[in-house]
C-alpha cells in the first residue's frame, strides 16, 4: 500500500492483467492522474486507493469488480463518468464523496446498500437511479448534493434509511 502515494506527476496507469486488488492508499494524492486502465481481473479497490486524484475524469470498472473501499475515489473533483459493473456488491462509506463533477449515478442490481456519505458533497449530482435490490440507504448518503432533481426507485417500495439522506445535520464531517 501507499507505493505511489502523492506521486504528483504520475498521469497514466496501466495495471497488469493478473492483479485482483489495488491496495489501500496505493495512488492516493496522485493529483495529475487522469487515466487508469483497470484490468478485467480486478475485484477489489482498497480504501483511499485513488483519494484526491483530482484530475481523474472517468472510472470504468471491470465486470469482475466486487468491492470499492472506504473513500476509494473521494476527492476526485473532475470525475464525471462512473460506470459500475453489474456484479459489484459492496461500496463502502464515502467511496465517491466530494466527486463534485459527477452528474448521474445508476447503481446495478447487485447492490443492496449504499453506505454512509457514499456520494456526499457530489455538488453537481442531478440524477440517481436505485435498483430494486436496494434495501438501505446510509446516513447522509447524498449530503450536500443540492442539485439532485431526480431519484428513480426501481422498487415498488422505497429502501430503509439510516438517518438523514440529504440534510447537513446531524451528519459527522
Amino acid at each position: 500500500s501507499r507505493a505511489f502515494w502523492n506521486c504528483h506527476y504520475l498521469h497514466t496507469i496501466v495495471l497488469p492483467n493478473a492483479i485482483t486488488e489495488i491496495p489501500v492508499q496505493m495512488f492516493e494524492g496522485c493529483s495529475m492522474l487522469y487515466s487508469v486502465n483497470f484490468p478485467a481481473s480486478l475485484e477489489t479497490i482498497g480504501s483511499s486507493a485513488f483519494g484526491g486524484c483530482k484530475n481523474l475524469t472517468q472510472v470504468v470498472l471491470p465486470e469482475n469488480m466486487k468491492t470499492i473501499g472506504k473513500s476509494a475515489f473521494s476527492g476526485c473533483t473532475i470525475l464525471h463518468t462512473l460506470k459500475l459493473p453489474r456484479k459489484i456488491d459492496y461500496i463502502e462509506e464515502s467511496a465517491f464523496k466530494n466527486c463534485t463533477s459527477l452528474k448521474e449515478v445508476e447503481l446495478p442490481d447487485s447492490i443492496s446498500e449504499i453506505h454512509e456519505q457514499c456520494f456526499a458533497s457530489c455538488k453537481n449530482l442531478k440524477s440517481i437511479v436505485l435498483p430494486s435490490t436496494i434495501t438501505n440507504l446510509g446516513n447522509c448518503v447524498f449530503r450536500g448534493c443540492d442539485k439532485v432533481s431526480e431519484i428513480y426507485f426501481k422498487s415498488e417500495r422505497p429502501p430503509g434509511m439510516w438517518g438523514t439522506i440529504f440534510d447537513w445535520e446531524p451528519c459527522d464531517p
